[in-house]
């Protein structure tokens, strides 16, 4: 028997588009169409995609300084601080077709703690 797709709370921000989804009233979006969601916004400096787990975390994504790469911010509830990476564009998004329905430090391998 196949296993159920996570469904995650999502929000974002499409300055060039016009649209934008708060984070106090996030969308439901199946796993398998963050990937897509994702390509399409983060084009477009100022643009943003954040993710919500199981357990509140936010997992934040928009396109960084560098041409082809994306920043990454794993933010933690009541100001526990963030971690943050940046990584190419494909391998930012590769991960967004495995992100599990809660997100744990090691979803971000090298990245770098901020205080909040």
């Amino acid at each position: 028997m196949p296993q159920r797709e996570p469904i995650f709370r999502v929000f974002y921000q499409d300055y060039h588009g016009g649209m934008a989804v708060s984070s106090a009233r996030p969308e439901q979006l199946a796993r398998s169409r963050l990937r897509p969601l994702a390509e399409s916004l983060l084009v477009a400096e100022d643009n943003y995609l954040g993710v919500i787990d199981a357990d509140e975390q936010i997992l934040q994504l928009y396109a960084a300084d560098e041409p082809g790469m994306i920043q990454l911010e794993l933010l933690y509830p009541e100001g526990g601080g963030m971690l943050h990476l940046t990584l190419l564009r494909e391998t930012a998004f590769s991960l967004l077709d495995r992100l599990p329905e809660r997100f744990e430090a090691d979803l971000l391998p090298g990245a770098q703690y901020a205080a909040g």
